[in-house]
């Protein structure tokens, strides 16, 4: 419950940056992260962690690394105190030098790119496109299909799938 509070408290100090009134359901975590190989997985990237939903099962099974980015101080402190054997960063848009270049192997996103200008969309997709390794996977949530053209351009296969169990409902897309 002070997850949930936390995170409606951002939204109402700062609704286009946090993205959503609620935190992501545990429904739409699984769904986010259902594909990953774990076993195999060597580096890994979350975008926007806010409270961490995706970030608590990414810290019970990630076998490699696992870099956390949020922007939110507050946020930030309270992930890295919660799981410290993860890389904490803030801004997104440095991510390769963050990943001091290494590529990933898969890199998750929270962030709400519906709330972002044009250049910032392109700057970010860019960088994610540039930190994949060959083969790696991009997966990402969206409240609308918005974002569908934009990333079908920049990736061979988009596979979106639908999580009704999350509020606000969202499509979920799988990047390869």
């Amino acid at each position: 419950m002070l997850d949930q509070l936390l995170f409606l408290r951002k939204f109402i100090t700062s609704p286009r940056a946090t993205g959503s009134v609620a935190p992501s359901s545990s429904y739409l975590a699984r769904t986010m992260l259902k594909d990953i190989d774990w076993e195999n997985c060597g580096t890994l990237v979350e975008l926007g962690a806010g409270t961490g939903v995706f970030t608590t099962i990414i810290n019970d099974k990630i076998k490699g690394e696992a870099l956390i980015f949020e922007n939110d101080q507050e946020m930030y402190e309270k992930l890295k105190k919660q799981y410290p054997r993860l890389l904490y960063f803030h801004d997104a848009r440095n991510l390769a030098s963050a990943l001091e270049g290494r590529k990933a192997d898969y890199i998750i996103s929270g962030l709400p790119f519906a709330n972002f200008s044009e250049e910032l969309q392109n700057q970010l997709l860019d960088e994610i496109q540039s930190c994949l390794k060959q083969g790696g996977v991009f997966v990402t949530y969206q409240y609308s299909l918005q974002l569908r053209k934009k990333l079908e351009k920049r990736f061979k296969h988009v596979i979106i799938s639908f999580q009704p169990i999350n509020f606000p409902p969202a499509f979920v897309y799988h990047c390869q």
